[in-house]
Order: structure tokens, then sequence, then C-alpha cells
């Protein structure tokens, strides 16, 4: 059962992300509401837990079953991971050639968040384990890394404590919840500094959600007043987003209001789960990992594009890097109408890349590793059969 309402959603937080990113000074950018827009990545985080616990918690019962989840979440999250790498060591060459030409870079070639030696760690996804201070290469991917360990932790959960999952994911939020208080000055905004605690707390408050779902559901329950329920869902997390600021610990009580959300929507009841279920939305939604992976490499691009013509033109574009994510701060011309319109045509180059990514990389690639598993779980069935054949075709001794 695919939940087409909560996909939307999750497009439409990706999207507030790009526009986070582009530290464009513009009207629509410069909202609270967009400035915040680093809480969506604790809504990615509750989903995602969410989806898995509904579509795998039956489903993992042995060594061999784990191993075919682990292939397929492997299988959805890293080739376009692995292609974004490689076309941003490709930007990197193009920086060095630049800067041999006397072309202004914004920050030395494979210096910094760029360092050759992160390549490998990027590959292996254990880029934001702890082994580096910053998010490096593609910034955004430090969640998927992240969340990809999360995924072998749900995994082992199910394998070994299915029927205590619930105490399992509870233990898990307070564990997290007690570091990110203890240790984290940034709280909910921690990347590669307690970003597992981080994704922890928002998938196994997701796995909670579903467990709830799954129970209301199965009693025949439906949200009443659906539509109003589902306003008041959305306007309590604005209300939250808008009130608390960056590094609060307010930010903390996120992940709960997001599991409400993603609670009432997953029943589709109301009018604003039929508004996401319209083609604009759905479209959102399908390419909502391709939007939050790809949107980096396109604003890198824009800068190094803005430094280049600001050297040939004497307009210089871009004013600073932001150290906080590397990423660089835009003012076009100094004119917000104009930033405006800048921006909008950033979002169109994201969206276009973004159909590219999915149908070319995202989509052939989830394909590929989901054959693999199924190859993989067939092998498995077939040989205690063959086994258990030979057995039985050996003469009595």
């Amino acid at each position: 059962m695919r939940l087409v309402a909560l996909d939307s959603l999750r497009g439409v937080a990706a999207l507030m992300v790009v526009l986070l990113h582009i530290n464009a000074v513009s009207h629509m950018t410069e909202w609270t509401l967009v400035r915040q827009g680093w809480l969506c990545v604790d809504f990615f985080f509750v989903l995602s837990g969410f989806v898995i616990a509904f579509a795998y918690l039956d489903k993992i019962e042995s060594w061999p079953s784990l191993l075919e989840f682990v292939i397929r979440r492997f299988g959805r999250v890293w080739p376009l991971h692995a292609v974004l790498l490689l076309l941003f060591v490709g930007s990197e060459l193009l920086k060095l050639a630049l800067s041999y030409r006397g072309f202004p870079t914004h920050e030395p070639p494979f210096g910094g968040r760029y360092a050759v030696d992160a390549i490998a760690a990027n590959l292996l996804l254990v880029h934001s384990l702890g082994f580096y201070g910053l998010e490096t290469w593609n910034g955004p991917s430090w969640s998927i890394s992240v969340e990809f360990y999360t995924y072998l932790v749900f995994a082992l959960a199910c394998l070994f404590a299915r029927r205590r999952i619930s105490v399992v994911a509870s233990g898990l939020i307070a564990l997290a919840l007690a570091v990110l208080c203890r240790w984290s000055p940034a709280y909910l905004q921690s990347t590669v500094a307690f970003g597992l605690e981080r994704c922890l707390y928002g998938f196994f408050m997701g796995v909670l959600t579903a467990l709830a779902f799954r129970a209301l559901r199965g009693r025949g329950w439906t949200v009443p007043l659906p539509t109003a329920v589902e306003g008041a869902s959305v306007a309590l997390v604005v209300a939250l987003i808008l009130a608390c600021g960056e590094s609060s610990r307010a930010t903390l009580l996120a992940p709960p209001l997001f599991a409400v959300v993603v609670l009432v929507f997953g029943f589709e009841s109301g009018a604003l789960s039929r508004l996401l279920l319209r083609r604009a939305f759905t479209w959102l939604g399908d390419r909502s990992y391709s939007i939050y992976m790809v949107h980096a490499l396109v604003i890198e691009l824009v800068n190094r594009g803005l430094l280049v013509a600001g050297g040939l033109t004497g307009l210089h574009a871009v004013t600073r890097m932001a150290v906080s994510d590397g990423m660089a701060d835009v003012v076009f011309i100094h004119d917000r109408f104009a930033t405006d319109a800048f921006v909008l045509a950033y979002v169109g180059v994201v969206l276009a890349l973004t159909d590219l990514a999915h149908r070319t990389v995202e989509q052939p690639g989830r394909r590929f590793f989901n054959h693999l598993a199924r190859v993989y779980r067939q092998s498995q069935t077939i040989a205690p059969a063959e086994a258990a054949v030979s057995a039985d075709a050996r003469p009595a001794e």
C-alpha cells in the first residue's frame, strides 16, 4: 500500500530545503518558514520510520530477509548519491582548471568539505558517523549516511525483538533525546555531530507512529472532522517552526508534531489530503529524494558561474561563504525582486535536473538493486529445498 499524500508532503518538504539552501536575499527565501526549513529533514526521518515500519516490520524474520532489506535500502539511496558524488568531483576538477586560469573561486579546489580523503567515506555512506567535523561533498547526503545505518538498527530490532519493537523504539528515542539534550549544543540542528542520534529520534518516532496507525486502522478508526484535524496538525507544526529559533531546545518538539501530521495524513481522508493527491504534488513526491540530493550541486555550479561572471564583468554577485553549510550567500544586484526571479529560475533548473536524475539514475538504480534482492532471496529459498531433496534421495544406511 502506497500512502500518496505522505509522499506528496515529502516532496513539499524537499522543496522547502531547496529554497533554504540557496541563501539568496529575496522575498520568498527570507520567510521564517523557509529559514527554519532545515527542520524538514526531521520530517523526512519521521516519515521514513513510518513508511519502513509499515512496509517491513513483519517481513524481516530471518538473516536472509534482513540482508534482502539492506540490499533494497542500499539501492534506494546509493546509486543517485554515488553519481552526484562523481559529478561533484568533476566540479572540483573544473574549479581547479578555472583557478589556473585566474578565475576566482570561493575556496581552494579539493579543500575543506571537498577533501579527497572523504570520497571513500562518502561511497561507504559513513561520512556522517563522526569521521569528519563538517558536511563533505554533497552536503545534504549527511542525512542518508545516518539514515542508512538507522535502517540497520531497525532491521536488527525486527529480527531480535519484533514483539517488543515499541519498547525498543521508545528506548532508542529516550537515549537519542538524552544525548542531544546533554551533549549537542545545536539540539535538533545537529548534522555530522550527533546526526545519528537526531535520525534515531525521528526515525523511531515514525516507527511508533506506524504501530499506532496499524492499530487504529485495524479497529476501523477514522479521523473525525478530517479536514479540520489535518489543518490543525499542519498549523501546530508551522507555529512551532515560527516560534523556535535555530539551535533552540524547542526544536526537539518537532518530531512528535511531525508524527501527528504523518498519522493524520496517513488516513488520506481530508481536503488537504485530496489536494496532495493532485498530479503536481504527486510529481514532487515521486522525485522528493532526487530534489533533496540534486539541489546542492546546482547551487555549487550556480555559485561557480556567478563568481566567473563576476570576475569577467566586475559585478560580484556572490558576497561571502556561509561557514555553517558551505553554501554561498547570493545577492543579485542588491534587488530583491530581481533575486526573486533568480530564485525561481534556480528552482526551475533544480526540478528539471531532478526529473532527469529520477528517470536516468534513481529509478534504474532502484530496479537493479531490487532485482539483486529478489535473486538473493530466491537463492536462499531454493538452496534449502535442494538440500532437502538431496537428503531424501540418499539411500538409507
